[in-house]
Parts: C-alpha cells; structure tokens; sequence
C-alpha cells in the first residue's frame, strides 16, 4: 500500500513541475476509447493549473513560514499568493481563449 501510496505523491510532483505533461496525460485519458471535446480539455487544463497553483500557494506559504519559526504571517501569505497567480498566469497566458466554466 506504502507502494502505491509513493506512486501517486511522485505523480502529482511531477504534475506540478510540468503542468504541460500533465494535461497531454490527461488529454491521452479523455481521448482514449471516447472522444473529447474542445471544452473538456480547456476545464481539465484549468482544473490542473488550478490544482497545481493551489499546492504551490500551500507550499510557498509553509516554505516562507518555517522561515519565521513557523508562525503564519502575511509575509507568507504573499508568497503565496504570488505562487498562486503565477499558475493561473501560465493558463492565462497558454489559453488565449474564453474561459470555461
């Protein structure tokens, strides 16, 4: 189970270091044995980087408070938030098109 368990936590790290790998993956998932539409590939590309920018705030928030003797503080909120928003400007910026809701 332990096996299994490390699989999945090297999966979704590799996810968050290529959020491009991650939807060709999810789109060879959608495609295979149905078809996919447009819409349904723009809102798992959204759910990824959305997924991904909310681990990276999480992670930059901790990161940043273990800095301070791992109190919370806006410091660490900031860098988190700047996290954050970096994702959602990568699917911004990769997503010329309307978005999907």
């Amino acid at each position: 189970m332990h096996r299994e368990d490390d699989e999945l936590e090297e999966e979704r790290a590799q996810d968050a270091q290529n959020p491009e790998e991650d939807l060709q993956r999810r789109w060879q998932e959608m495609t295979a044995g149905e078809s996919a539409s447009a819409s349904d590939l723009l809102r798992a590309a959204r759910d990824g980087y959305i997924r991904n920018g909310r681990r990276a705030m999480q992670e930059s928030e901790a990161n940043a408070a273990a800095l301070t003797g791992g109190y919370a503080n806006t410091w660490a909120e900031r860098a988190g938030e700047q996290a954050y928003q970096d994702y959602l400007s990568r699917y911004a910026d990769s997503n010329p098109s309307p978005a999907v809701s």
